[in-house]
């Protein structure tokens, strides 16, 4: 169970510890609006990482008025990175191939 005061770090490592995740496995943290609540301009939109304090700060008080609003988890390095570089492409960002 997340709390008001739990920071990115926490949240990452009660993620972790509920799921028995190793430290060597990639892990992303994302959230989405309920569809009811977007409109069909917004049904595609990428879902919104939690990737600090401010994302967490932001989901737990999300949380608070929406009881539908699921925390989701994508475990394992090659899926994130394919997740990451998805998403990075969705938004327009240029991706360098050379790595």
């Amino acid at each position: 169970m997340l709390h008001e005061q739990d920071n990115f770090v926490t949240v990452k490592k009660k993620v972790r510890d509920k799921y028995q995740i190793h430290l060597e496995e990639e892990v992303a943290l994302t959230y989405q609006w309920p569809e009811r609540m977007l409109d069909l301009q917004w049904k595609q939109t990428p879902p919104i990482d939690v990737v600090d304090d401010r994302e967490v700060e932001l989901f737990l008080a999300i949380c608070m008025d929406i009881d539908d609003l699921p925390l989701c988890l994508t475990v394992g390095n090659d899926v994130v990175e394919r997740y990451r570089l998805e998403n990075e492409s969705d938004s327009g960002e240029e991706t360098d191939s050379t790595n």
